[in-house]
């Protein structure tokens, strides 16, 4: 069976109306680009690679939500042989991504593919250093966000998060 990616709706994020929000970038694991699914958060870096794509790397310990990013990009499948749905989808090594600089307030769902721990409605949302997803947990010390909801789109749960 084939790998099943996370999925993102960008439900009410700022860079859907604001540019500003928006940026395009490249995902690097050390020096070398490597893939990445939608759902995941980056932590966005200053440095470009030419003049309108940065690159973007897991977050670290010194990471917080002004500094990180949520990947949403646009799910193109150019093979349509192999990729027919949207947990099909990737982010391919080297290609351009969409980040969505988070801001407080915004709201976005994604999958639990793009979470780790036990997760569920109310639970805290945190960075873990070194790890694109993002972490459940029942504190709110540190939380980027919250879990407000799930939601059921068949065949699919979506977790439902509120930016802090």
């Amino acid at each position: 069976m084939a790998t099943r990616h996370a999925i993102v709706r960008t439900d009410n994020l700022s860079g859907t109306t604001d540019g500003s929000k928006l940026i395009s970038a490249k995902f690097y694991s050390g020096s070398d680009p490597a893939a990445i699914d939608n759902g995941n958060v980056v932590s966005i870096s200053d440095e470009l690679i030419n003049r309108e794509t940065y690159k973007v790397t897991a977050p670290t310990a010194a990471d917080t939500r002004a500094t990180i990013g949520l990947v949403a990009s646009a799910e193109i499948m150019y093979d349509e042989q192999r990729h027919h749905n949207l947990e099909d989808f990737t982010n391919e090594a080297d290609s351009l991504i969409r980040v969505y600089a988070l801001e407080t307030g915004d709201e976005f769902s994604i999958t639990k593919e793009a979470l780790d721990g036990t997760v569920a409605k109310d639970k805290y949302v945190k960075l873990t250093a070194g790890s694109t997803k993002l972490t459940a947990t029942d504190t709110a010390t540190g939380a980027i966000g919250k879990i407000v909801a799930v939601e059921i789109v068949n065949p699919d749960t979506y977790y439902v998060i509120k930016v802090k």
